[in-house]
């Protein structure tokens, strides 16, 4: 039961097991992250059973088209970083783009001995790699800018919990 403070917080009452009563709101929201997980798992099967690129090629070029759309060529190495990858792994990861079509590297303009990662001509629309991410990207351009930072904040708190270590 919600009850109101002298001092203007909100406390709830507790359970008859001496546990506080969840909040609506709370539930709804931690249901909708768990609704969230389940969907991304059944995507990820989805994506498992059928040919094409996998999870870690798409993220690639996710963020070679994104950066190329604001002409900020990634490098090799910073999308190692992205990717949390060695460089190794990256060298391999970009052959298969190159051969498949996807991205392929070209000189740094000021730079002669580093290279850029640049999405090919018919790859060039990150809708083509990734219509799951696009018509989220999609969505979110109905947020307004604070809904937007609302969420990037809830969600960014989300992610560290998934990915915090289990005790």
């Amino acid at each position: 039961m919600e009850t109101a403070n002298s001092n203007g917080t909100t406390s709830y009452s507790t359970t008859s097991y001496g546990v506080d009563s969840p909040r609506t709101d709370v539930l709804k929201a931690a249901r909708a992250v768990e609704d969230l997980l389940n969907a991304e798992s059944q995507l990820a099967r989805r994506r498992s059973s059928q040919s094409g690129p996998n999870d870690t090629d798409r993220a690639a070029m996710r963020l070679i088209i994104e950066r190329a759309a604001v002409h900020d060529p990634v490098t090799p190495k910073e999308l190692a970083e992205h990717l949390q990858m060695s460089s190794a792994s990256v060298s391999t990861l970009l052959h298969r783009l190159a051969q498949g079509g996807s991205a392929h590297a070209i000189d740094h303009p000021d730079d002669g001995r580093r290279k850029l990662i640049v999405p090919s001509r018919s790859l060039a629309d990150s809708a083509e790699v990734d219509p799951v991410a696009a018509r989220i990207r999609a969505i979110a351009q109905d947020l307004s800018p604070q809904e937007a930072e609302l969420v990037t904040g809830f969600l960014g708190r989300v992610t560290e919990a998934i990915n915090r270590p289990y005790p």
